[in-house]
């Protein structure tokens, strides 16, 4: 079958664009001539003509102008896809894929970055993003490779290693008149714009365990799904927050805040590594990534055996 290359295609697109075929052999960077004999071989091999001359211009035939049209729609998306195909080929096959959520503290990124660097062979990461809704998801659909967070993870085929135990703090800025409380009530929350990463009330959290059990609630509410940019926006004098102590202590913006004990029990849990499964007997890059945090963290639970998730 007699088809064009793509040099073809980006001629009759230049064709279209400039309607010289002077101008489009400039556009491309190569001889008029060149072009000349790129366009005869053009309607040589489809066997049609593709332009027609009016005056002194090349004007496309019905023909012309549907390759050119298409040309030019599909251009951008071979562009990006050879740039991507040129990275791919540059990416490290020792990599590991962490699944960022709204827990992004900076310190924990850079604290996997470090222990990657460690390993040998060396590990290198990719931070994707994903929903804050229901991120463990990523891990079960090949996005990543490893996630990080407090709570269960729960995803068929996918290994887990409790890490350590965390609560919850209030989060203030260090020049906050709040700084002087021992411990902060739900009534201290009124009148304060309340920073948080979900609106959805879950059992076990501060909605359930703290506001609900005062019965009051913030009354000004503003969803920011990063960790992060809340400690930042805390810092800066913008709200005040309820967070993980572990992200608040790891984030830039640690200097900046000041964390508060909740009134009442504390509000405890764990954070969990989950990562995917490697062979029986060859552990996967990120199962030995997690083995390099517990280590760092100076946990004691050998990766290499399976644990179930519903420990």
């Amino acid at each position: 079958m007699n088809v064009l290359d793509r040099t073809h295609w980006m001629l009759l697109a230049a064709l279209k664009e400039s309607g010289s075929i002077t101008l489009a052999a400039s556009t491309l960077n190569i001889t008029q001539s060149a072009a000349s004999q790129r366009l005869r071989e053009a309607e040589r091999r489809l066997g049609v003509r593709l332009v027609i001359k009016q005056g002194r211009a090349l004007v496309l035939t019905e023909a012309g102008e549907t390759i050119a049209t298409a040309a030019r729609a599909a251009a951008p998306m071979l562009q990006s896809a050879e740039s991507d195909a040129i990275w791919q080929g540059k990416r490290s096959v020792n990599r590991v894929r962490v699944a960022w959520s709204h827990f992004d503290s900076s310190g924990l990124a850079s604290m996997l970055l470090r222990l990657g660097r460690r390993m040998e062979p060396r590990v290198d990461l990719e931070f994707v993003r994903v929903s804050g809704e229901r991120p463990a998801a990523s891990l079960g659909s090949d996005v990543a490779d490893l996630m990080l967070l407090p709570g269960a993870i729960e995803v068929p085929n996918l290994d887990s290693r409790r890490l350590f135990r965390d609560r919850l703090v209030a989060v203030v800025a260090a020049n906050s008149l709040l700084c002087s409380r021992q411990a902060l009530s739900p009534e201290d929350f009124q009148g304060e714009r309340f920073l948080t990463y979900g609106l959805r009330p879950e059992p076990g959290w501060e909605y359930d365990l703290f506001f609900e059990r005062g019965r009051r609630f913030p009354t000004e509410v503003s969803r920011i799904e990063s960790i992060e940019l809340i400690c930042c926006l805390v810092a800066s004098g913008e709200g005040i927050s309820i967070l993980p102590s572990f992200c608040v202590s790891r984030s830039a913006w640690a200097p900046g805040l000041r964390s508060i004990e909740l009134d009442g029990p504390p509000i405890v849990f764990e954070w969990i590594a989950g990562f995917t499964r490697g062979e029986e007997a060859t552990p996967s890059l990120a199962a030995r990534l997690v083995e390099a945090i517990m280590s760092d963290l100076g946990v004691d639970s050998p990766v290499g055996r399976r644990q179930d998730n519903s420990e």
